[in-house]
């Protein structure tokens, strides 16, 4: 998104928050950091964020970002659990079966297809730990993948080199 386009996307914000006094700073900083968002999404993302707004105080670039990277069909930690507790369901002969239907945010989460046949064998605990710390997981990644979604692509490169230079067998500088 361009300065020129950053300052459209401010005035629909001024014109829903009045108050809202952005400087030149602030029109510097959403736009390099919404340097790889179509305007297009910004805008509609910004007249999400107002059209649901309770508290009225104008957005951070955060919240903005949380509104464009959360896709509307993502599963609630409970419709996730409701997957995994029905592929358990068949998870001693299944296992395998089962892991394959699931989606690929609960797959990373679960880990590996023995895991549903280790959930089956067990006798008390599924409905209550088990679940608990799947959804804690389920909640963790969901987060993670947010966050790395709202990510400009040169600060996602900056800490995959730095993560990579942590990584064994790679070369310290």
């Amino acid at each position: 998104m361009t300065i020129q386009e950053t300052a459209t996307v401010f005035q629909i914000l001024q014109g829903a928050y009045p108050s809202w006094k952005p400087n030149r700073d602030t029109l510097v900083a959403w736009s390099a950091l919404f340097v790889d968002e179509p305007a297009e999404t910004v805008v509609a993302g910004v007249k999400a964020f107002i059209a649901s707004d309770t508290k009225g105080f104008a957005p951070t670039i955060g919240q903005i970002k949380s509104v464009i990277h959360t896709p509307p069909d993502q599963l609630s930690e409970s419709e996730a659990w409701a997957l995994v507790y029905k592929a358990i369901q068949n998870g001693i002969y299944g296992c395998f079966i089962e892991f394959e239907k699931l989606p690929p945010i609960i797959q990373k989460v679960i880990g590996d297809p023995t895991q549903l046949r280790s959930w089956a064998l067990l006798t008390e605990g599924l409905d209550t730990v088990v679940a608990s710390n799947f959804m804690r997981s389920y909640r963790t990644e969901l987060e993670r993948q947010r966050i790395n979604a709202s990510l400009p692509p040169d600060v996602k490169l900056a800490l995959d080199v730095s993560i990579s230079k942590l990584l064994p067998g790679s070369e310290l500088s």
